[in-house]
C-alpha cells in the first residue's frame, strides 16, 4: 500500500486501488489450502436450498455468484486490477504465498 501513497500524485481524488495477489475459484483457494495440509473441499449446493440455511442467506447467495461472475473487483475488474499492479511493478502477494498466516 506504500506504493499508493507514493503515487498520490498519480491519483485522482476519490479513486481507488483494486489490489490483489490473484483472482481464485473456490476450488483454487481449497487446492492452494490442501497443498499446505489441510483437508477441505468445496460443496455446491443448489441455490434454493442455499437460500434456506439461514436468514438473510439468499442475499449472501447472490453475493457470491456475483464474485465467481465479476470478482470481488467487479465487472471492470482487469481494468481496475491493472492499474494497481503499474503501481506495484514486484507484484502483490499471492494467496499461495501467505503460508505463515494460513
Amino acid at each position: 500500500m506504500a506504493a499508493a501513497f507514493d503515487a498520490e500524485a498519480k491519483l485522482e481524488n476519490a479513486s481507488y486501488l483494486a489490489t490483489c495477489g490473484g483472482t481464485y475459484s473456490w476450488d483454487g483457494f481449497v487446492a492452494t489450502l490442501n497443498a499446505l495440509g489441510h483437508d477441505d473441499r468445496v460443496v455446491r449446493v443448489a441455490p434454493r436450498v442455499y437460500d434456506g440455511f439461514f436468514p438473510s442467506a439468499k442475499q449472501v447467495r447472490a453475493m457470491f455468484q456475483y464474485f465467481e461472475a465479476h470478482s470481488y473487483f467487479g465487472r471492470h475488474a482487469q481494468t481496475a486490477i491493472a492499474a494497481a499492479n503499474a503501481l506495484v511493478p514486484s507484484g502483490f502477494t499471492a494467496f499461495s504465498q501467505c503460508r505463515e498466516r494460513i
